[in-house]
């Protein structure tokens, strides 16, 4: 690729397409937030595009565990007992991040 070609969503698609690859054998991922790394990474462009300053992390892709409560997703700690309980918030890491 050439220098500048790539973008945020690009880069994102990519880490997106190679988790579907491997995680079915791995089984390392109870549940991927597409939809959601996706946008934010459009939003990266736009702000890049503009001429905005990133932060000093944008970009990064990250997995956090199952323990850990973000808002609208499944928080199970892998239990049974939280089986199908969505968060109702962000944990304070995941607002920082």
């Amino acid at each position: 690729m050439e220098r500048g070609e790539a973008t945020f969503e690009t880069a994102t698609q990519a880490v997106l397409e190679r988790i579907a690859q491997q995680n079915a054998r791995l089984n390392a991922l109870l549940e991927v937030y597409a939809d959601e790394a996706l946008e934010a990474a459009r939003q990266l462009d736009r702000s890049k595009q503009q001429g905005k300053e990133l932060p000093p992390l944008a970009g990064l892709l990250y997995v956090h565990k199952d323990n850990i409560a973000v808002a609208g997703h499944r928080l199970s700690a892998a239990s049974r007992i939280l089986e199908g309980f969505v968060s109702p918030y962000d944990a304070t890491v995941i607002q920082k991040a």
